[in-house]
């Protein structure tokens, strides 16, 4: 180990007093945001480091970490890199982490926090818009034939008035309540289901009224918005019996994880109209393959996981990773540290 210390402070220096991380920047990363990381940090990539395995592994003591439809991070990941201290994820979510691996080597874990929120919920109010509406099959077909529209597609293509409708949101947390703050100004009336509820100051601020028991909030709603967070317990959380209780000209909206939500059951709620319409920025598979059925239903608008990425979100994220994995070196925490002791239930705590 005290050979480890000492090549590591010698390549510091050789790399002038810089940290050596491992970032493997997606194809069509921004190039102006690698410029960004390599100003504070000495990176690499796992090509580097499998072409000069005994000179890079070692030194490597933060992780920057882009999560793609099938990531995962294990125990075996890990043993690659003996000195890793921090692991920075240029996302929200982390459930493809082996937590206990991270806890047991003392690997602090940094999220993207509440960044994406805002930009979330614009997407959901614009697809809640655009689906009820018909927005994005009337675009289509006007283009198709913009005279025989207005002939004889004019009346099929009413839409639905969103003003007015009850909105349903599964999970309240920060993009669930971003959500709510922009639906009062559509005067929608809004349930809530959460774990707990929100305080009485946070619900009267956005006039939402909290359902202790999610069925019961099922046949309420004009639309279902799914914020919450995938886990053992919202796994297929929306299945063909939560269908089942949901008006057939209700809208669903995913926002959250793809495995939230059976794939088969809202393909098949979809094609026997037990549901009306879907917006989807994340599925089960992710990505879908192509020719799957909810790629070819002109009620479903689907985007791939494009919810967030905006280039506001995009600058304020590079810089949010850059803090990170400084914070996580220099022994200081984040308001965007994993507390993974109390997640994986080492440590007790309201979660």
């Amino acid at each position: 180990m005290r050979c480890m210390r000492m090549a590591s402070e010698l390549l510091e220096m050789h790399n002038g007093g810089k940290h050596t991380i491992l970032a493997d920047f997606p194809p069509d990363f921004p190039q102006e945001y690698v410029t960004q990381f390599g100003k504070r940090f000495n990176v690499v990539t796992r090509d580097q480091i499998n072409s000069d395995e005994s000179m890079q592994a070692e030194q490597i003591v933060g992780a920057i970490y882009f999560p793609t439809g099938a990531s995962t991070v294990s125990r075996d990941y890990l043993a690659k890199f003996p000195n890793l201290k921090v692991f920075s994820l240029f996302s929200v979510g982390y459930g493809f982490l082996d937590l206990d691996a991270f806890r047991e080597r003392g690997i602090r874990v940094f999220t993207l926090g509440d960044i994406q929120s805002e930009d979330l919920a614009d997407w959901v109010l614009g697809v809640m818009v655009m689906v009820s509406r018909r927005l994005f099959e009337v675009n289509q077909q006007y283009k198709q034939d913009t005279l025989g529209f207005y002939q004889d597609k004019l009346w099929p293509f009413l839409g639905k008035q969103v003003s007015g409708s009850t909105l349903g949101i599964v999970g309240m947390g920060s993009i669930g309540y971003q959500v709510a703050l922009k639906a009062k100004a559509f005067r929608m009336k809004i349930l809530y289901h959460n774990r707990k509820a929100r305080s009485r100051e946070d619900e009267l601020s956005v006039g939402a009224e909290f359902i202790p028991k999610f069925h019961e909030m099922l046949p309420l709603v004009d639309f279902l918005v799914v914020c919450c967070p995938l886990s053992q317990a919202t796994c297929n959380l929306i299945d063909k019996r939560e269908f089942d209780m949901m008006k057939p000209t209700a809208v669903l909206i995913n926002v959250a994880r793809g495995k939230i939500v059976n794939t088969a059951a809202l393909v098949a709620a979809l094609e026997n109209q037990t549901i009306a319409a879907a917006g989807l920025d994340v599925t089960d598979p992710e990505p879908l393959p192509n020719g799957h059925s909810l790629l070819n239903m002109p009620n479903v608008f689907i985007t791939p996981h494009v919810g967030a990425s905006t280039v506001t979100t995009r600058d304020r994220s590079v810089e949010v990773c850059i803090n990170s994995i400084l914070a996580g070196i220099d022994g200081r925490s984040t308001e965007t540290e994993l507390d993974i002791e109390l997640i994986t239930g080492n440590r007790q705590g309201d979660i």
